[in-house]
């Protein structure tokens, strides 16, 4: 499974946005994290926003679902997602 990960510009973090992404992808080492790309297709996009302003765009990216984040809350939620797509 290919996720691409898209990055808010920083201009207001309200987390360490770097740290949440390393520890998703510590916690799910067979899933292949990389960059967003708008030459890709991706199963999943997360994009990650700093701050709840969620400036992030998606209108570049080709997927077949998109993850807005803007909290490091949301790790758990996030596990169980991708679990399920893995595990359906």
């Amino acid at each position: 499974m290919n996720i691409g990960i898209k990055y808010c510009g920083g201009c207001n973090p309200k987390f360490d946005r770097k740290a949440f992404v390393e520890e998703l992808k510590s916690r799910h080492k067979d899933i292949n994290f990389e960059i967003a790309s708008e030459t890709s297709n991706y199963e999943l996009v997360f994009l990650v926003n700093g701050c709840s302003r969620a400036c992030v765009s998606k209108n570049k990216y080709s997927f077949k679902r998109i993850i807005s984040l803007d909290s490091p809350d949301k790790l758990d939620v996030l596990d169980e997602l991708i679990n399920k797509l893995l595990n359906p």
